[in-house]
C-alpha cells in the first residue's frame, strides 16, 4: 500500500493533452485521500524538488522519446534515497526510448520506481478533419484508464518495464541536436495570417520564438508545438499544412517562463 504522504506532480505540457491526464492522475489521488498538488516543470529548478513525499513525473512524448527540457529537469533531480516516484507520458502513437531510460536515470539517483503508465491520445494540430472527428474517442479512453493506473500504484502494483538495449537505442535519437533542428523547420508563420500578437513568444517554454517582426523560431526550439496550436490567428503551419486547432486547456495553464 502506498504511504499516505504527499503527492508532487511535476509536469510539462506542450499543448495540454499532458495536462489533461496530469488533472485525472490528481483528481483520483483525492479520492483516495491524498494531498496532492500539480507543478509546472519550467516554474522550478529540478534541484529544489522535495523529497519528502511521492513524486510523479509526466510529459509528452516526443521524437519516440521526449524533449531536452524534460530530460534536463530529469537529470538535474537531486540524489534520493528512496523516494517513491513514478511516472507517465501521453503519446500518439509509440515511444520505445522513455519509460526504460527515464527508470534507468532515476535507479542510478536512488529513487523507487513505483510505476510508469503511457496514454495513447490524439494531437492537438491535426492535419485532416477526418483525424479531428475520431479524437474524442480516443482521448476518452485515455482518461478513463487513469483510475486503474491510480490505483495500481496506491495498492503497490504499478509496472515500469526495461528494455536495456532496445529502449536506449530509442533514447539516444532524441539526443541528436540536428533531429530537433529538423523538426523546428517544419513549423512556418504565415504572415498574411499573422498580428504580431506575440502571444507565441510570451508562452514558448523555451523562449526559441523571436519576434523580428515576425515570429522566428530559433534552434532551441523543443517542437513542443505550443506556437502552432495557440495562435489566436492560426497563422503557423506544419509541413507546409494548416491544422485543426484543438484548445485542450486554457494556454495560461500550460505556464509561461516569461510572467
Amino acid at each position: 500500500m502506498l504511504a499516505k504522504k504527499e503527492i508532487k506532480l511535476y509536469y510539462f505540457s506542450g499543448t495540454g493533452n499532458t495536462l489533461r491526464i496530469a488533472k485525472e492522475v490528481i483528481k483520483q489521488f483525492d479520492i483516495y485521500g491524498y494531498k496532492s498538488e500539480l507543478i509546472n516543470m519550467i516554474s522550478i529548478e529540478p534541484a529544489k524538488v522535495r523529497l519528502d513525499c511521492i513524486i510523479g513525473l509526466a510529459f509528452p512524448v516526443a521524437v519516440q522519446s521526449t524533449n531536452p527540457l524534460v530530460w534536463n529537469f530529469i537529470n538535474e533531480l537531486p540524489k534520493s534515497k528512496k523516494t517513491p516516484i513514478f511516472m507517465f507520458d501521453t503519446l500518439e502513437a509509440f515511444s520505445g526510448g522513455v519509460v526504460g531510460p527515464v527508470k534507468k536515470v532515476l535507479k542510478a539517483k536512488g529513487y523507487e520506481c513505483i510505476g510508469a503508465k503511457e496514454f495513447k491520445m490524439s494531437s492537438n494540430m491535426l492535419i485532416s478533419e477526418k483525424k479531428a472527428k475520431e479524437r474524442d474517442e480516443k482521448n476518452l479512453k485515455a482518461t478513463l484508464e487513469v483510475k486503474r493506473f491510480v490505483e495500481a500504484l496506491i495498492h503497490g502494483e504499478g509496472k515500469w518495464r526495461r528494455i536495456p538495449v532496445f529502449s536506449d537505442l530509442m533514447r539516444n535519437i532524441s539526443k541528436e541536436d540536428l533531429i530537433w533542428e529538423k523538426l523546428n523547420r517544419k513549423i512556418k508563420v504565415d504572415r498574411t495570417m499573422c498580428v504580431q500578437c506575440g502571444m507565441c513568444a510570451k508562452y514558448c517554454p523555451t523562449l526559441s520564438i523571436k519576434l523580428t517582426p515576425y515570429p522566428s523560431i530559433q534552434k532551441s526550439c523543443i517542437s513542443c508545438m505550443r506556437c502552432v496550436n495557440i495562435c489566436p490567428k492560426n497563422a503557423f503551419t506544419l509541413k507546409d499544412r494548416k491544422v485543426f486547432q484543438i484548445k485542450e486547456v486554457p494556454v495560461k495553464e500550460l505556464g509561461s517562463i516569461n510572467n
